[in-house]
């Protein structure tokens, strides 16, 4: 019995493990478990309907839905997946040439160019021998202003370099001593604007015409003077929210001098000043970053001026410096003042006057905040003429200006004289009217208007504008100086004016 039941087992096992592996499943439908997005794969389940066996296979991810491509970048351009966000950015594809400004030995061209996919123009610089630059540079200056640096120079000791023509005149550099230095051009205009010294010492020549640089930059141990080569050669080295250089010369009887004009920030430090030097004097020019200021000039005006505690200081080494809070002067000689608000509502400058050559220089003026508010005056002489000798004992003759040495006018007083000849001006004063007759204006030249600034005591001053070439102004009372100007336009766009006459006034 016992052996018939084990004989009885063996032969149902058997039949089950047959039915086993002989069965076929009976699939129903997949049922998704994770949808699919765009970037991850999902997931799907399906049974059997006989035995309840599951089976799992995977959902391919779907394909982003993008927008549009848009230019994030002057490099690059993207696009969304308006589906799960995805960002996918690729490099501006093969372009569309749209502009062409050929580079030249001074200044880079300009490639203006257009993405084909987002429709981006953007602008690659590209120098003589086809190298591009990116419009992205260096903040050199700390201004916002970018620069590139396109070549790196050294030139043994006793040699020469040509730099470029900047805005009109050539430029090279002579090494004084071994020297290293760098060229810069803007990076918006692609104009050769800035030169780095890195090593050594130089002397920076500049040829007939207007050279204008945004920066020359010293590097410690480093220095740089100024030579002008003509008689209209001259230099501006100006970048916004930096200060200042010019150098140009100035003749007077006969002789050439040359005029350095500087200004620079620093922190809440502003200094600033005026030099005239001897034609073809050493080191005018810029001696050496924090150096002392140059000892061979003939004349000159330093100050310094420090916002935060509002100390000014001034000296002038020749003539009469005055210290004016837009009206009225404040103090005059050497000035070492703490600037009380109440004094300089509109700001300070400086004027620095010498009787004996005729030389005049007005500082810009600035806020108590240390804001350039005007760019001031050249220095210029008021007559054109002397006698050889140092600047001092130079001879007061009329040429062109025939202005009358006058230091007050009084209501009564009457006056008449030319302040220029070309063009002709003429004045007249006469019981408080002053008026003014322009005519024979030169070619380059367009008149635009004659000012009249009057100066209150302690309140400020007014300004009348007339735009006629015959102008009468009636001079108010209680006014203690006033200023006559005609104002004309140059070919250049630029505002150039003649006095007509500054004096000091009475109506009583």
């Amino acid at each position: 019995m016992r052996r018939l039941f084990l004989a009885l087992l063996i032969v149902l096992c058997a039949a089950s493990a047959v039915c086993e592996t002989e069965h076929s499943h009976t699939w129903g439908e997949y049922t998704v478990t994770k949808p699919a997005t765009c970037q991850l794969p999902g997931e799907q389940m399906r049974v059997c309907s006989d035995c309840g066996e599951t089976e799992y296979a995977p959902i391919e991810p779907s394909e982003h839905s993008f927008e549009n491509w848009e230019a994030v970048s002057d490099a690059e351009h993207a696009r969304v997946c308006s589906v799960c966000g995805f960002v996918q950015s690729e490099a501006h594809d093969k372009v569309i040439d749209r502009e062409i400004t050929l580079a030249t030995a001074e200044n880079l061209g300009k490639h203006t160019l257009t993405c084909s996919r987002c429709g981006y123009n953007y602008t690659r610089l590209v120098s003589i021998d086809g190298t591009y630059y990116a419009q992205q540079g260096d903040d050199i200056l700390g201004n916002g202003t970018q620069y590139i640096k396109i070549e790196s120079m050294s030139l043994p000791s006793g040699t020469t370099q040509k730099l470029s023509v900047a805005a009109g005149a050539e430029m090279s550099i002579l090494a004084s001593s071994d020297l290293s230095f760098d060229v810069f051009v803007n990076a918006g205009t692609g104009e050769f604007k800035g030169i780095m010294l890195t090593f050594g010492q130089g002397v920076l020549s500049v040829g007939d015409g207007k050279a204008e640089l945004e920066f020359i930059r010293l590097l410690p141990d480093t220095g740089l003077s100024v030579k002008l080569q003509g008689e209209t050669s001259s230099l501006s080295v100006s970048a916004p929210d930096c200060g200042f250089q010019s150098f140009f010369s100035l003749k007077k009887g006969g002789r050439t001098f040359i005029v350095r004009e500087h200004s620079a920030v620093n922190g809440s430090l502003i200094s600033g000043g005026m030099f005239i030097f001897p034609s073809g004097a050493e080191n005018v020019g810029i001696v050496s970053e924090n150096a002392a200021q140059p000892d061979n000039a003939l004349a000159s005006l330093t100050w310094e001026y420090d916002n935060s505690s509002r100390r000014l200081t001034a000296f002038s080494s020749l003539g009469m410096l005055r210290l004016f809070s837009a009206s009225h002067i404040i103090d005059q000689g050497n000035i070492d003042l703490i600037l009380d608000p109440s004094d300089f509502p509109w700001g300070w400058c400086l004027t620095l006057d010498d009787v004996d050559s005729g030389l005049s220089y007005t500082s810009p003026t600035y806020s108590l905040a240390g804001e350039m508010t005007s760019p001031g005056s050249d220095a210029a002489f008021a007559e054109q003429s002397g006698t050889e000798g140092p600047l001092s004992d130079l001879e007061s003759k009329a040429d062109q200006a025939e202005i009358p040495d006058i230091k007050m006018l009084a209501f009564t007083d009457t006056l008449s004289y030319t302040a220029s000849r070309s063009p002709l001006i003429e004045v007249k004063f006469l019981s408080g009217k002053f008026s003014v007759k322009v005519s024979n204006v030169p070619a380059g030249l367009t008149f635009e208007r004659i000012e009249l600034t009057m100066y209150y005591p302690q309140r400020g001053f007014k300004l009348i504008n007339q735009y006629a070439l015959d102008a009468v102004f009636e001079l108010e009372a209680g006014i203690s100086r006033f200023e006559v100007d005609a104002v004309f336009i140059n070919d250049d766009d630029e505002i150039e004016r003649v006095r007509a006459g500054a004096f000091g006034y009475s109506a009583q």
